[in-house]
């Protein structure tokens, strides 16, 4: 018993060894601090991966021509954008095909359109299996995570546009146009010894006397405007030099008898007529200023289906003004028609010129 007791009290007092037993005691929670630290690791890892093909599938989704872009801009309320949806699960699958390392994935995106913004989200979660932390009882770790993007459909625009066809807007365009009217216009020539620079009465009217008021007869008519809408060129070869008329100058007497058709619908003198005038210091007419307004509205025509972004989305209407507005082509998003179709509004700006003011009631209007 006393040999007994000795060896007792000597393991009491015995040291050797203490800092195997700590270790030992130690090496359990400092090996799982350890190894949570690598399997929460390997999960964030996971979960980058996951943020960025979230990321990528919102941004997708709603990026300019893709198909919830194309399909939000056809939209005419607001509301959830299915196009947009599915390319954001297309996106985010393709972006996770051939990932391995997590298990129950599932994604859930929301594409949603409200005016004019469109909005993206797409949430994620996963587990990630791990290997230390099984010692604590975890046999996964759940990542999760979502992502939101926006971006702004094109404003839709409407033009409005006022258009001057008041008779001032019967002047050629350029000084080198009035000079080329002056030349071959009879009109007010007792006003304008000059030569006239407007291309006045523009529905070539039988107002202008040929005795008070004309520089060679024209059978009552004044013919700026319409000389303006034929070929300079043609139009010389036919006025015969004279010294009985104060232009010193006449048209055939034939011609003259037979004004206004004679001037641009009898073949005989080989004439014909333009409805517009795109161009200045073009043979085949004269550029008024009305002609350069319907050519700068052409180009705002060009200018809007080049930078169009989405469908229809831009309107214009013309409204000339004399006294009065009104439309001459009423509002519309069908800006790429033919400029000789008479039914486009393609057509009606570049023969802005046939509106000019005639002094005349007319029929459209509600003058009040």
């Amino acid at each position: 018993m006393r040999n007994l007791l000795r060896l007792i009290g000597r393991f009491r007092r015995d040291k050797r060894g203490n800092i195997a037993m700590i270790f030992a005691i130690v090496s359990v929670p400092l090996i799982a601090f350890v190894g949570a630290a690598v399997d929460y690791s390997m999960a964030t890892r996971m979960r980058a991966k996951l943020q960025s093909a979230a990321d990528s599938a919102g941004v997708a989704s709603i990026s300019e021509k893709s198909p919830g872009y194309v399909a939000a801009a056809a939209m005419t309320g607001n509301g959830s954008v299915t196009a947009g949806v599915n390319d954001a699960n297309n996106v985010f699958d393709g972006n996770m095909y051939g990932v391995t390392g997590l298990n129950n994935l599932s994604r859930n995106s929301t594409v949603t359109k409200t005016g004019i913004k469109l909005t993206s989200t797409v949430q994620f979660s996963a587990d990630v299996p791990v290997t230390f932390m099984r010692v604590l009882g975890y046999q996964t770790l759940t990542v999760t995570g979502s992502s939101s993007s926006s971006a702004s459909l094109p404003p839709y625009l409407d033009f409005y546009l006022m258009l001057d066809v008041s008779g001032s807007m019967g002047l050629p365009s350029t000084d080198n146009e009035q000079t080329r009217l002056a030349a071959v216009n009879p009109d007010n020539f007792k006003q304008y010894p000059g030569g006239c620079t407007l291309a006045c009465h523009f529905a070539v009217q039988n107002v202008c006397s040929d005795s008070s008021s004309q520089g060679y007869p024209t059978n009552n008519y004044c013919l700026g405007y319409a000389i303006s809408r034929v070929s300079q060129s043609g139009y010389q070869n036919i006025l015969q030099t004279t010294t009985k008329y104060p232009k010193k100058q006449q048209l055939p007497p034939s011609m003259v008898s037979g004004l206004p058709d004679s001037l641009n619908t009898d073949p005989k003198y080989g004439l014909t007529a333009v409805s517009s005038c795109p161009t200045d210091g073009s043979d085949a007419c004269i550029q008024l200023r009305a002609d350069a307004v319907g050519y700068a509205v052409t180009q705002l025509f060009i200018s809007a289906n080049a930078s169009e972004n989405v469908v229809n989305q831009f309107r214009i209407g013309l409204y000339p003004f004399i006294q009065d507005l009104y439309a001459y082509f009423a509002l519309t998003s069908s800006i790429n028609g033919s400029p000789t179709n008479s039914s486009t509004i393609n057509y009606a700006a570049a023969n802005l010129a046939s509106q000019l003011d005639t002094n005349a009631e007319r029929p459209d209007q509600d003058r009040r």
